[in-house]
């Protein structure tokens, strides 16, 4: 522990390997999973939830293997796109939640990361994100399923698929007739 604030240093983060998580204790597991299993490749790289992300949208969706692949850069684009904010930055609360969820079934002692669970134990867990007692716990994941939605469903390659042809505006056309408006409508 470096600082006075019994916080770890970057360097002794990146010493960090999943050995030390199986024998070190629950602050240093939350700390791995944190910085998603491998810290030397986390701490320099910021997209390294994308491969979390890649597991954990198409289970979140429900999509199947006929339907079309989840982009998860999309959640991204999507973010940084809609929901520009300096005071919040929702990319990185994308981020972490992708990591936790990944990391969630080694804190509950199974030893599998999120993508070494079958199908049913993925849902099961999803499930119990949206049946917690914690109000905090469940807006995070409808939160996070709702902008993976949004990504997945907002790409024009996905249209089709879902028999939506499109955004009406300037592609139909619409009446220029002037609107008479009466008096005593309010």
């Amino acid at each position: 522990m470096a600082d006075g604030n019994g916080l770890l240093t970057l360097a002794e983060i990146e010493r960090f390997t999943r050995r030390d998580f199986l024998k070190g204790s629950g602050a240093l597991g939350v700390l791995l999973a944190a910085s998603c299993g491998n810290a030397r490749t986390a701490a320099g790289n910021e997209n390294g939830h994308l491969g979390s992300l890649a597991v954990i949208g198409p289970v979140l969706l429900g999509l199947g293997p006929v339907d079309k692949p989840f982009d998860p850069a999309s959640v991204s684009r999507l973010v940084r796109k809609v929901f520009p904010s300096p005071e919040i930055d929702l990319v990185k609360v994308v981020r972490v939640l992708s990591r936790v969820i990944h990391y969630q079934p080694v804190f509950l002692l199974r030893f599998k990361t999120f993508d070494r669970l079958d199908r049913g134990e993925q849902e099961k867990l999803f499930e119990g994100w949206l049946d917690s007692r914690l109000e905090t716990r469940r807006m995070l994941m409808v939160l996070f399923r709702t902008l993976c939605a949004m990504a997945h469903y907002g790409r024009e390659e996905i249209w089709p698929e879902i028999g939506y042809d499109g955004p009406w505006v300037g592609r139909i056309p619409m009446p220029h007739d002037a609107v008479k408006v009466t008096s005593g409508v309010t």
